[in-house]
């Protein structure tokens, strides 16, 4: 009797996914150098949670971000999806940049995106809300580097904004 209660104990494990790793995060490094005013933004996500946050933000609970015929749907759904939910300010201006795709590893996805030509900062007003819609755990951390130094944030539950500064 213990062969059918592994098959049960298999399956339910298969439908709740968030048992592979318990822990929902994201990685957000930003890039930034006064001398050719080039901000790069890399963000790394699980793809099973990713896959989850873009069936609900589509409204369809059967898409695959995996299936090869469906990633040109996938990255216009990820470039409104990131505009909505990664706003990154200078001052009280939000700086537009671009997607620029991403690019898929074993378990993570990897989305970037730049902006050209952007005035040196001396502060920047980060809110990060990836996958908060569905996740009440999810955890967002954003490292900025700006001319080689460093300033990280972390966003949780009731921390969704954060201001880095530079002197």
């Amino acid at each position: 009797m213990i062969y059918p209660l592994f098959i049960r104990l298999i399956f339910a494990g298969m439908a709740n996914l968030s048992l592979l790793h318990p822990f929902h995060i994201s990685v957000c490094d930003v890039t930034y150098k006064t001398d050719d005013r080039h901000m790069k933004i890399s963000v790394r996500l699980f793809i099973d949670d990713l896959e989850v946050a873009i069936q609900h933000y589509s409204g369809d609970a059967s898409f695959d971000i995996t299936d090869p015929t469906r990633q040109h749907e996938l990255h216009g759904y990820l470039k409104t999806y990131f505009h909505e939910k990664l706003i990154i300010k200078n001052g009280d201006r939000p700086i537009e940049y671009v997607y620029l795709g991403g690019e898929m590893e074993t378990d993570v996805l990897w989305c970037f995106m730049e902006v050209e030509k952007l005035k040196s900062f001396s502060q920047l007003n980060i809110t990060n809300t990836l996958m908060k819609e569905v996740f009440d755990d999810q955890e967002n951390l954003v490292h900025v580097r700006r001319d080689g130094v460093v300033k990280s944030c972390r966003m949780y539950r009731d921390k969704t904004e954060n201001t880095l500064t530079w002197e």
